[in-house]
């Protein structure tokens, strides 16, 4: 039986806000894992990189990942380079609808560059971070149950995800919240 819904996808793709408007239609918790992890830490994530590295961050991401993904009626929205933290947890991803909000590099490309605080567009040339999206774009496929044109308007894509993660958790589609 699916518990939660996983958003993937590349840095800047529009995750949160996605996540926090179906967790508000399901009436479930809505999980931010860049923000938990800047929490726990207390460092924002660009200092974490700048600080402790890369690596470290990937580390302490896996762990709250790992955490996150056996709770029940949330909302998680993986940061975007979450993709090789889930395949090494794949397994116990069956209980969880992963969503991925997939961008054209072209497209996502003018909102990357209105992002002041992303470690990785600091340290990336545009050639860099398309090899990346792309790569990413691999692993976000390889993962997903449901891929969502990133274009398309969140209200649109929340109503989309909500039904097909109602259809395939048996929920009837009377019912507006998960909760009732």
């Amino acid at each position: 039986m699916l518990k939660n819904i996983i958003i993937i996808g590349f840095m800047g793709a529009g995750k949160t806000s996605l996540g926090k408007i179906i967790a508000e239609k399901l009436g479930f918790g809505f999980i931010d894992t860049d923000e938990e992890i800047s929490k726990s830490l207390g460092l924002s994530i660009f200092e974490i990189f700048q600080n402790k590295g890369e690596a470290f961050f990937r580390q302490i991401e896996q762990k709250k990942i790992d955490q996150f993904i056996g709770q029940k009626k949330i909302v998680l929205a993986a940061g975007g380079g979450a993709a090789p933290a889930l395949l090494k947890l794949k397994a116990r991803l069956k209980s969880s609808w992963v969503v991925y909000l997939e961008w054209k590099f072209v497209d996502l490309w003018p909102r990357l560059k209105s992002l002041p605080d992303r470690p990785l567009l600091a340290k990336l040339d545009h050639a860099s971070l398309a090899n990346l999206f792309n790569e990413r774009h691999r692993l976000y496929s390889a993962l997903a149950n449901q891929k969502i044109n990133g274009t398309t308007p969140l209200e649109q894509v929340s109503e989309l995800v909500c039904d097909q993660f109602k259809q395939m958790a048996n929920i009837p589609k009377r019912s507006h919240n998960f909760r009732e």
